[in-house]
């Protein structure tokens, strides 16, 4: 991915549209955790914590991974 603001902003607006419309649980949870990263990165906390709140809800399991686990360390959310 581009660290440009512009091209990590274009890529959380795909990721977010991926698990927004995906029926697919394992698209759309990667698509989540993808989402939280770029927001992190573009310090959008809020999204990035109101996106990890809709992952533990949508898939429980996903987010006691061990992807899901660095993300919330960083985001200090549990």
């Amino acid at each position: 991915l581009a660290e440009r603001p512009d091209g990590l902003e274009s890529a959380k607006r795909y990721a977010m549209s991926v698990f927004i419309l995906s029926n697919d649980p394992k698209i759309a949870s990667e698509a989540m955790l993808l989402s939280i990263d770029l927001s992190m990165r573009l310090k959008d906390l809020d999204e990035a914590k109101k996106t990890w709140r809709e992952l533990k809800q949508r898939f429980p399991v996903i987010a006691k991974s061990a992807k899901a686990k660095k993300l919330a360390e960083k985001l200090n959310v549990n």
